[in-house]
């Protein structure tokens, strides 16, 4: 079983060189899986009978793999509201995450804004899933919606949260799982925790790191393949 996890790739407009180098490792890498742990694109809104036509080859190639490979899609604090456009060509789509049993090991899959980000991040996501507020905001035009998506995501960079390891930890061991593979972070992070590990995919915005996941050992490289940290169960 191999697996291979990105994350936080935050693809949107004038992103085309980013989205390139991303399909290229999608492409050229092998492995079974393939997990998207969220905030791939900078905003995403299914809007009916049409989606975001920017990133739009990353958006081809997954339905690519989606043939031939199983595909999870987390949604991300920014891609929220990813949902049934993936489902309608095979992707599984989580909001919070999933768990998969290998190698005797309970591994929880999560883009992790709920579990590590700041205070706010439990009410961002209830009001996001809230079906009042998709309504809501399907009545925007789409441009005045994207102008208000790039207003809050410049707002977001502001605020770029600390990687806080205490709290990490302290999450990671009251969570009932052997393993916790997250994003959100955006850095790239393998931890210990008194025999739970903790893993941060990076992302694809300032580090072009990606996950790989096979016979145990967790991998963590770069867009040239370089390996920068890497585990085994």
């Amino acid at each position: 079983m191999r697996i291979l996890c990105v994350s936080d790739a935050h693809l949107f407009i004038n992103t085309q060189d980013r989205e390139r180098d991303l399909v290229e490792v999608l492409r050229g890498e092998d492995y079974d899986e393939l997990v998207l742990l969220g905030d791939i694109y900078d905003f995403w809104f299914e809007y009916d009978g049409f989606i975001p036509s920017y990133a739009i080859k990353l958006t081809a190639e997954i339905l690519r793999i989606a043939e031939e490979k199983r595909v999870h899609f987390l949604s991300g604090n920014h891609d929220a509201w990813v949902g049934k456009f993936w489902e309608n060509f095979g992707v599984s789509v989580y909001r919070l995450g999933f768990e998969r049993s290998l190698w005797g090991k309970r591994i929880f899959f999560t883009h992790g804004d709920y579990f590590f980000g700041g205070k706010f991040s439990g009410i961002i996501r209830r009001v996001f899933h809230n079906p009042i507020s998709i309504s809501l905001f399907k009545l925007l035009p789409v441009e005045k919606a994207l102008k208000l998506a790039k207003l809050l995501s410049y707002e977001s960079r502001k605020r770029q949260e600390e990687v806080d390891i205490g709290k990490i930890e302290r999450v990671v061991l009251g969570l009932d799982y052997d393993v916790v593979v997250s994003g959100h972070l955006h850095k790239p992070i393998i931890r210990n925790f008194g025999g739970k590990i903790f893993v941060c995919v990076g992302d694809w915005l300032e580090n072009f790191t990606y996950l790989m996941i096979q016979d145990g050992k967790f991998t963590i490289k770069n867009r040239e393949g370089k390996i920068l940290e890497e585990l085994q169960l």
